[in-house]
């Protein structure tokens, strides 16, 4: 497996006072930062869990039961041998009040030992880099050591899930069906409030609703942070504040958001110290995903850099860097110096695979698609197969795949099944398009890969509810405004955009003119939000979040649409991932690592006017 090889010289927060920053998560998150939207449920699973309309998706929550809320005396920075967590202080107020931090009453929580997934490290690697993380932490010293293990299994393991979801909240109430539906209006009401942007009124009903008494204290304080949230988007930072620090102080060991939005809000408050200590709470509780861990606690690592605590900067940095496929991971990895671990290696197709494949009846029907040349309707029909309980088919599937260049059953089969020595095939989980396209890229080819890995996860038959079809999921208006072609808005010529050499040209003849427009100038956070959102909510968004051009990242968990803030994120860590698996230098990662915004930088393609090219940049080492 690949190891960790860390550098000094990047490594200058101690000296600079300039710490790396980072950005967003999730439709559920799905990410890190934020609330997304939520998707229907069957009914019978709603009624048996209402509450779970109010996760956000990056986020963790469990089916451990809430025990008796114990509250402690302060958050600490990671729990590390040798290293004392900093003490509680008071704060003060913009009124001129003194309170106690408001995390002091949050129960103290132990770094909780992560999955594999979360640094791609099998058991024995995450132990051997926990165990170095500590020796640095306690000694000053600044080698990073891994130890592969002597023996790994012969075959494929099953990976857990990337996005880290190790936990989900229950609660132990037993409600009759009458009051599990009353539970299900108001959380559906009290999300329709905070969306159309009235959180007071939601509050309103938190407090008042006749459902309110069927309502456990933790799934209670769940609402009261999707209500803070709704008042930090809507720039009532303090209310916002009040509300999640509240929350937290009460629930944060179940509802790691309420520690992130807390957090937040504190720092926008210009409260660092109490950010840190409630990004601490966040990033340590165990209900957090990887992407919600990687987020707060680099924003941990931020805080006490303006806290003008540099002792804990580089630790926060570390315990972010144990996540390097998520967005704020990246960022750490890269500001730490260290090299990433990813294996691009992929398993060889053996005689033995190939008798496994002739021995299932699906697959021998798929094998004879590809000798006809039909990969698409070869993909599709192995990619139904179940491969849960057996591991040999999916590792003939795999290696399969990545031979053909089937690079949707690969990706499918990857985020299922882990490298046997540990870690991911993660040349399958990022896999290159196996079509050419007529003319070339007049685009980056990872900017490319990101967005489809992103948008349809390599699907050519991609079709999206609101109609967004193929690769790139082009709308059939977007591809007639960039064509020039009206026959695209007919329905009948809706699967013309299925066709991928067709969907590949529009698509990136559309980075083109998004790239170009003046509210975005070559700036890839604001393409990817143009590109999700629209180029219309993208000049709302900066107009309406001006006085926070000067911290990128912070401009990215500011904007409104929780879809959008996840969608960043996630194309961003795919575009830079990309870029080093095709052996390409990292500038805009550079970049944010440093505080600035992600400019594009070509590599492949035709160069444009007025942007800059490799020759005219000073890069750090491309690693």
């Amino acid at each position: 497996m690949h190891t960790r090889k860390k550098t000094t010289k990047r490594l200058k927060v101690l000296s600079l006072g300039v710490v790396v920053i980072t950005a967003c998560l999730l439709n559920a998150a799905v990410y890190a930062a934020g609330i997304a939207p939520i998707p229907a449920r069957k009914p019978a699973a709603f009624r048996a869990d209402p509450l779970a309309l109010l996760r956000f998706p990056a986020l963790n929550q469990t089916d451990e039961p809430a025990a008796a809320l114990m509250a402690s005396p302060a958050i600490p920075a990671p729990v590390i041998p040798g290293h004392k967590p900093p003490v509680p202080q008071a704060l003060t107020h913009a009124d001129g009040r003194e309170t106690m931090d408001a995390t002091a009453s949050l129960q103290t929580i132990p770094i909780p030992a992560r999955k594999p997934e979360a640094s791609g490290l099998n058991p024995t690697l995450q132990m051997a880099a926990t165990q170095d993380i500590t020796a640095e932490s306690a000694s000053g010293g600044d080698n990073f050591r891994l130890t592969l293990p002597e023996t790994a299994p012969a075959t494929l393991t099953a990976a857990p899930s990337l996005e880290g979801l190790n936990k989900i909240y229950k609660s132990k109430l037993k409600r009759a069906p009458s009051q599990r539906d009353s539970v299900a209006r108001l959380v559906n009401i009290v999300k329709q409030d905070v969306s159309s942007g009235s959180p007071t009124r939601a509050l309103k009903r938190l407090s008042s609703d006749k459902a309110v008494p069927y309502l456990d204290p933790v799934e209670k304080d769940q609402m009261q942070t999707l209500i803070a949230r709704g008042y930090l988007l809507a720039g009532k930072v303090v209310q916002a504040y009040e509300l999640a620090a509240e929350s937290a102080a009460r629930s944060g060991k179940y509802i790691p958001q309420a520690g992130w939005v807390a957090g937040l809000a504190a720092w926008r408050m210009g409260n660092y110290e109490d950010a840190a200590r409630l990004f601490a709470n966040s990033a340590n509780s165990s209900y957090s995903s990887s992407w919600q861990a990687s987020a707060s606690s680099y924003w941990a690592s931020r805080s006490y850099m303006r806290a003008r605590k540099p002792q804990e900067v580089s630790l926060w940095l570390k315990q972010a860097a144990q996540y390097p496929r998520t967005f704020y991971g990246l960022i750490a990895t890269r500001s730490l110096g260290w090299d990433y671990d990813f294996n691009w290696d992929t398993p060889a197709l053996t005689a033995a695979h190939k008798k496994i494949l002739e021995d299932h009846s699906i697959t021998r029907e798929a094998l004879t698609l590809v000798k006809n040349g039909d990969y698409t309707a070869a993909e599709n029909a192995l990619a139904k197969i179940d491969t849960s309980k057996d591991p040999a088919l999916a590792e003939a599937l795999l290696a399969y795949a990545a031979q053909k260049n089937l690079p949707a059953l690969g990706m499918k089969l990857a985020q299922a099944y882990g490298h046997p020595k540990g870690g991911y095939y993660d040349s399958a989980l990022y896999p290159l398009l196996p079509w050419k396209l007529k003319d070339g890229y007049t685009v980056d080819r990872a900017l490319v890969h990101a967005i489809i890995r992103q948008e349809s996860k390599f699907n050519p038959g991609a079709v999206s509810r609101s109609g967004a079809q193929g690769l790139m999921q082009v709308m059939p208006s977007t591809a007639s405004y960039i064509s020039g072609k009206s026959q695209f808005k007919n329905k009948e010529s809706h699967a013309s955009l299925r066709h991928p050499q067709t969907n590949l040209e529009i698509g990136q003849r559309y980075i083109e003119k998004l790239l170009y427009q003046d509210h975005v100038d070559a700036e890839l956070f604001s393409l990817v939000v143009a590109y999700n959102a629209g180029p219309g909510n993208l000049k709302k968004w900066k107009r309406e979040l001006a006085d926070m051009q000067s911290d990128p990242l912070l401009f990215i968990e500011s904007i409104p649409m929780g879809e959008t803030r996840a969608y960043v994120e996630r194309v961003m860590s795919n575009y830079w991932i990309y870029r080093l698996r095709m052996n390409q230098p990292v500038p805009s990662l550079d970049a944010v690592a440093e505080g600035e915004w992600a400019q594009y930088v070509p590599i492949d393609g035709i160069k444009q006017a007025g942007l800059p090219s490799l020759s005219d940049l000073r890069l750090a080492d491309a690693r």
